[in-house]
């Protein structure tokens, strides 16, 4: 039977979280804490508990209201969490997330849960309780991306995890160790730098990059042994950062950025193994590499994401996707609508930013 909670306490809270951590699918985004990361959102637990009391799936929904006519939206990323090819359970899921969007006015439940898309049969359960595929199923149009690259950890030491490295990429490792780059693990104290290693990436690839607020947030949200900031540095000089989350036995490299001077020094090759042996030390089974867009399409401005990653020896992993559960079908489709065209605009955007950089470059 599912129950909706609205104002945890703290002992609901401490079984909600043993939960999420213990289950395979489990994420960091359906952690209790993740609901203090995104301001703006309101949120629930809903779970779902066996006759005897004990829970057998949960999820995280966030709720952002919207002007009329559409209400709000709901939305649980990477949950929910249990037993997803359990019909009993995906309904029961199914019948909790009506009855939330009945009660916030909301047009739409969207869920992306750690379904692989090669898993047979995978979304029979989810059609028959009333699920549909989300309408942008891209790695670019998608909440969360639907490719990460991930590397198994479980049972294997360093040099194990080494020897699986591209040798070139072992070769890089030790250059940047060779000529005095020196990775920090860090907190809240190295936000500064950070943050500028996040502008300048922005600037130079084109994209937007969150407030220094919203960093500031998820550390604090996290605490020091789930969340760090690692920093690269060569002769006192800042190189390049990255955002890694250590959670219920997967470790995933969030946010990463870079200095476009000193490349040379390989600051990046360092700084995922140093995040790797930090998954390591936490038990984690799994590190994701997070990304990697356009993975099959060597053409791609992009494809040198895959490229880097892929020397580290792990393996894609490609989700179902979003699955919606509709509340309000008319102000669901004219959403629906409104984000086609958002996806397209960003999409010029970022077409044109790559066009003038590639012609002042030459």
């Amino acid at each position: 039977m599912y129950q909706i909670i609205d104002h945890p306490d703290d002992s609901q809270v401490t079984e909600y979280e043993a939960f999420i951590c213990a289950c395979h699918n489990g994420s960091f985004t359906q952690s209790a804490a993740w609901a203090q990361v995104k301001a703006g959102w309101g949120h629930y637990l809903l779970v779902s508990r066996r006759t005897d009391g004990a829970l057998r799936g949960a999820a995280l929904v966030l709720h952002k209201k919207l002007p009329p006519p559409f209400g709000g939206i709901l939305y649980s990323p990477r949950g929910p969490v249990g037993d997803l090819s359990d019909e009993a359970l995906v309904a029961d899921f199914a019948d909790g997330a009506r009855e939330l969007a009945h009660r916030c006015h909301a047009c739409f439940y969207r869920c992306d849960p750690w379904l692989a898309s090669n898993e047979p049969k995978v979304l029979t359960p989810w059609r028959q309780a009333g699920f549909r595929p989300g309408p942008q199923q891209g790695d670019y149009n998608t909440i969360q991306p639907r490719t990460l690259y991930v590397l198994p950890l479980a049972g294997r030491d360093r040099a194990q995890i080494l020897a699986d490295f591209h040798p070139k990429w072992r070769y890089n490792l030790r250059l940047a160790q060779r000529r005095g780059v020196v990775c920090a693990l860090c907190g809240e104290e190295a936000l500064d730098e950070f943050y500028e290693l996040m502008i300048e990436t922005g600037r130079r690839d084109g994209f937007t990059i969150r407030p220094k607020a919203y960093f500031s947030a998820l550390l604090r949200a996290f605490g020091p042994q789930c969340a760090r900031l690692f920093i690269c540095r060569h002769e006192g000089r800042a190189l390049s950062g990255a955002l890694c989350i250590r959670y219920g036995g997967k470790a995933c490299y969030l946010y990463g950025a870079s200095s476009s001077c000193e490349r040379r020094c390989m600051p990046n090759h360092l700084m995922q193994w140093e995040m790797i042996c930090w998954a390591l030390d936490g038990g984690c089974t799994v590190y994701d590499f997070g990304a990697i867009p356009h993975w099959q399409q060597p053409q791609h401005p992009d494809y040198g994401i895959y490229r880097f990653k892929k020397g580290f020896g792990g393996q894609p992993c490609t989700f179902a996707g979003e699955l919606d559960l509709v509340s309000r079908p008319a102000a669901y489709h004219l959403l629906m609508a409104g984000q086609r065209w958002g996806c397209f605009w960003r999409k010029m955007g970022r077409y044109l930013h790559r066009h003038h950089n590639r012609r002042y470059r030459s």
